[in-house]
């Protein structure tokens, strides 16, 4: 399941996870980064940058203890993640 994960540390991480024996595997997980939007300066835009791309399978697994609060992201978020780093399928917009 796509999730939003925020860690102690402050990162903002969105990756494919699952949970298991107070653990929480990340498979493709990217950080979330707050960035100037080339549009408008003014304006804050989203990227989503790898987070630990160098890791054998490109997955981290993570302390439950870690994890501030986790989330289910808006649509159009998901969608980003997914055409980038996922299966490439996007849910429509209702």
């Amino acid at each position: 399941m796509i999730r939003i994960l925020k860690l102690v540390t402050g990162e903002e991480i969105i990756g494919d996870s699952s949970e298991a024996h107070g653990e929480i595997t990340v498979k493709k997980p990217c950080y979330i980064q707050i960035v100037p939007s080339r549009a408008d300066p003014e304006q804050p835009a989203m990227a989503l940058m790898p987070y630990a791309a160098y890791t054998k399978d490109h997955k981290v697994v993570i302390d439950i203890s870690s994890i501030v609060w986790s989330e289910e992201p808006l649509i159009e978020l998901y969608n980003q993640y997914n055409s980038l780093f996922g299966t490439g399928l996007v849910i429509p917009k209702m």
